[in-house]
């Protein structure tokens, strides 16, 4: 799964078979940020389906979470 973000300029990317969710800036050749769904302890990674990237989360939701 690829998504063009057009606020930046970056490609939101999910690496389904080994968990792992990046952003990449192709035109500064940048990482942006990634995750990778892992379990530490046992070294097993999970995969992930169907991931977005959310441009804005109301304050309420966030407040929720806390």
């Amino acid at each position: 799964l690829a998504e063009y973000i057009s606020d930046n300029e970056s490609i939101f990317i999910e690496e389904t078979e080994f968990g792992r969710l990046l952003e990449f800036n192709p035109k500064r050749n940048e990482l942006l940020w990634q995750y990778v769904n892992r379990n530490n302890s046992n070294n097993l990674y999970y995969r992930m389906q169907w991931s977005r990237r959310i441009k804005k989360i109301d304050s309420k939701i966030l407040e929720n979470l806390k």
